[in-house]
């Protein structure tokens, strides 16, 4: 062994510091203090008090013993392809922390999953928590990190790994309901953590209650697709206001009525009227087909989408 360890006369087993079993298993002593920091996940040993430090901080010591063979175990599984003792010990239900999971999984950044999670890449959490400072904490349950990282493309490959491509954004119906991620990007926004800034911010009125705040028993935020579909069409730079030439009992066909209003075609028309973004224009005043509407229903609408309202 490369161990110069401490000696205790109390004590039977000679002490290590993580400066000593970094050197003997090729780690920096943050590393292993990294490893003794998610000891919940990975089984490392407890420590076994507190080496006084020369000039500095009193630090963490571990019976050798305990060290070694825990290493041993670890090369063990690692040669055999064999799951992690937490992986196949896990209650299902147990919560973890992005930061938890990061570890759990062996990513070098601790941050790696925040990151996933804030592009969309990540599944939703299975519990969150709003701080009073408007960060939200999330945690989700070990059964769910392991199936998501048994699928995900580039599993194995941890520090040099292919990141999970973004998802197509999805469509579904008005009373889905979706968590931040998915919020997210219906908005448009970059991520969970802007989508989470501006709606502390109160600059997403209509998202301020959740539809949801439970699934399963545990705290959750959800929000109705629809609702959220309409927060877009809020925060739409609209058209301006088209000019009133001509009767207003005129009747107009979807295409005039989607350029007046600054839709791309009438399809995207219909579909924001199917979702109850444009209230005046529920119901046509011509159901044809084609359907149309009155110029003065589809001015009302576009005085209405200018002041965001209605």
């Amino acid at each position: 062994m490369l161990f110069a360890p401490l000696w205790r006369s109390d004590l039977t087993m000679p002490l290590v510091d993580a400066e000593e079993i970094g050197t003997a298993h090729g780690l920096t002593a943050d590393q292993v203090r990294g490893l003794y920091a998610a000891r919940k996940s990975n089984g490392f040993p407890p420590a076994r008090g507190k080496r006084p430090g020369a000039g500095k901080r009193p630090q963490s010591e571990w019976e050798q013993a305990e060290v070694d063979a825990w290493f041993a175990e670890r090369a063990r599984r690692k040669s055999e392809g064999a799951p992690s003792r937490r992986a196949t010990r896990n209650d299902p239900g147990e919560l973890l922390t992005a930061a938890e999971i990061g570890r759990r999984l062996g990513y070098k950044k601790s941050d790696q999953i925040s990151t996933y999670y804030d592009k969309g890449v990540f599944i939703e959490p299975d519990e969150e928590e709003v701080l009073s400072s408007g960060r939200v904490r999330r945690r989700w349950r070990a059964e769910r990190v392991d199936a998501w990282n048994a699928k995900r493309p580039g599993r194995g490959r941890r520090a040099t790994s292919t990141a999970p491509q973004l998802p197509k954004p999805s469509a579904g119906a008005p009373d889905d309901l979706i968590g931040a991620a998915e919020a997210a990007r219906v908005l448009g926004l970059n991520g969970v953590g802007s989508f989470d800034s501006t709606l502390y911010k109160g600059d997403l009125p209509l998202l301020t209650t959740p539809a949801s705040t439970t699934m399963n028993g545990r705290r959750v935020r959800r929000w109705r697709r629809g609702t959220v579909e309409r927060q877009v069409e809020q925060r739409r730079p609209h058209a301006p206001v088209p000019e009133n030439h001509g009767p207003e009992d005129v009747l107009l066909p979807a295409e005039e009525v989607a350029q007046l209003l600054g839709y791309a075609n009438a399809k995207s028309l219909r579909t924001m009227i199917a979702r109850g973004a444009l209230p005046h224009l529920a119901r046509p005043d011509d159901p044809g087909p084609p359907a149309r509407w009155k110029k003065a229903a589809v001015l009302a609408q576009a005085r209405a989408k200018a002041g965001h309202v209605g």
